[in-house]
């Protein structure tokens, strides 16, 4: 049997474990590591438009946010302007499809995260980066009275590409194909050994390449015609042949 003890950093050249048991349990070995988060950096995205929609019957506050574009998003903030104390159950979640009915638009939702916000610390979730468009946040209020919860940055991930170039030429970024497979490099390999400064490229315009699709081969026999004019011209066949026989005979 064995197991993880996570607990916050701890500079100590003696550690004891206790384990409340009537056998003695004999301890094989034991490792310790020490692991450390580095931040990213963010960029923020503009917010097009906010709804808000009080459920009184469910005693909820849905909030659903609508960005210009779809856009990969790993960071939410909020803030209240409620004076009083509060503490409220919160999801998040976002729009992974749409399917247009009679009654309109019915969208189909996706978790990204749940928790509590409260009035003691600033409202802020870290998600996993996920490209969405639009948000919808269910506030649990119980038997309070709603908050007056606002949207305040919605921010993702800064992503950067570093490639090396070996030959002095032009070189071209493509995207959009769904149907290739990842690449496999070298200097995926050796991600410590690139350099800390790096010179930085700028892109050209964006050129769209057009794929021509080839179009299915008509059969010749597509149209009625050239199979009446090919049956026409059997059926004289057949019958300049009887006629010949006939008249042997």
């Amino acid at each position: 049997r064995y197991n993880t003890l996570k607990f916050p950093p701890a500079n100590y050249g003696y550690y004891r474990i206790a384990v409340q048991s009537k056998d003695v349990p004999e301890l094989n070995s034991a490792q310790f590591s020490q692991s450390t988060t580095t931040q990213g950096s963010y960029r923020s995205y503009a917010i097009y438009s906010v709804k808000r929609e009080e459920l009184k019957e469910d005693n909820q506050t849905h909030l659903f946010i609508t960005l210009d574009k779809k856009v990969p998003v790993s960071k939410i903030a909020f803030e209240v302007s409620n004076k009083y104390d509060y503490f409220r159950p919160i999801r998040i979640q976002y729009v992974t499809d749409s399917v247009k009915t009679e009654k309109g638009w019915m969208r189909n939702y996706g978790n990204l995260t749940s928790g509590t916000i409260s009035s003691r610390e600033p409202i802020s979730f870290d998600v996993p980066s996920t490209s969405l468009k639009q948000l919808k946040i269910i506030i649990e209020n119980g038997d309070n009275q709603p908050l007056h919860i606002e949207p305040t940055t919605i921010e993702g991930y800064k992503v950067m590409l570093v490639a090396r170039f070996e030959q002095d030429t032009r070189y071209f970024l493509t995207y959009g194909d769904s149907e290739l497979t990842k690449p496999d490099y070298d200097i995926e390999r050796f991600k410590d050994n690139v350099p800390k400064n790096l010179s930085n490229l700028t892109l050209g315009p964006i050129r769209e390449v057009v794929k021509t699709i080839a179009g299915p081969t008509e059969p010749l026999f597509s149209k009625i015609a050239w199979l009446w004019a090919i049956m026409t011209v059997i059926m004289l066949v057949i019958g300049w042949y009887t006629v010949k026989m006939i008249r042997k005979q």
